[in-house]
């Protein structure tokens, strides 16, 4: 829809987990159509990565079932996934992360769709808005921060690869890594903290020329975040 994106979920949801931007992540990409196999990811702009969304505002419904993201700069593009990490009512976690076109925006009449008047701020922002209360890293927090982000769809942890485009996660903490035009490194703490940063500097062979490329999360994940998804990783063994 124009301005933002709405959710509706089949229970009532916990009110302030929902109305937390923080529970919300985005990112959008286009992909190029040639003769070839497949396709990079490409920003808006032409050149190749991800982008990523931040909501401005998350607003829930009179009856608790639905949620409505402001969005600032929402365009059609080829792709957008959308992830979410919430509670229901009686407080059980859920997460998970939703792929779709955005081909039409259609306009958003609130009261129409159940919702009270939403105030539509629509200032790009270059961070994700804070969230209210820190929370320490864990490796729970980990395996969260990795569902809310989508991770899961491309890396497994029981080391199978059927639909998955990366390496499994199982095993990977202190194990060698053949990396193309590199060698062996050891995948320690630092190594597992660069490839979230800057997946492009180590590429696992065989992965060097693949059609999907893993995006940097420099600046989306916070520096705790990314010490709860090493904790988390750390444990797959």
């Amino acid at each position: 829809m124009m301005n933002g994106i709405l959710l509706r979920f089949d229970h009532e949801l916990d009110p302030e987990e929902a109305a937390n931007p923080s529970n919300y992540s985005l990112e959008r990409w286009n992909y190029r159509r040639t003769a070839n196999y497949g396709s990079p990811h490409f920003k808006l702009d032409g050149s190749k990565g991800q982008e990523t969304l931040f909501a401005s505002s998350a607003s829930l419904s009179r009856d608790r079932r639905a949620v409505f993201l402001v969005l600032p700069d929402l365009r059609p593009v080829m792709q957008m996934r959308l992830g979410w990490s919430l509670a229901s009512a009686d407080r059980r976690k859920f997460a998970a992360s939703a792929y779709f076109t955005p081909h039409e925006l259609i306009p958003f009449k609130a009261e129409a769709e159940g919702f009270e008047p939403i105030r539509f701020d629509l200032a790009v922002r270059g961070e994700a808005p804070p969230k209210s209360t820190s929370v320490p890293p864990t490796a729970g927090e980990g395996r969260h921060v990795a569902e809310l982000m989508g991770c899961v769809a491309c890396h497994s942890d029981d080391g199978s690869t059927m639909g998955k485009v990366g390496p499994s996660w199982k095993g990977l903490f202190g194990s060698k890594r053949d990396i193309a035009r590199v060698g062996k490194v050891t995948a320690d703490e630092a190594y597992l903290r660069e490839s979230i940063k800057e997946p492009t500097a180590k590429i696992l062979n065989g992965f060097e020329n693949g059609d999907v490329g893993m995006p940097s999360y420099e600046g989306v994940l916070t520096d705790s975040q990314i010490e709860a998804l090493v904790l988390y990783l750390k444990t797959l063994k």
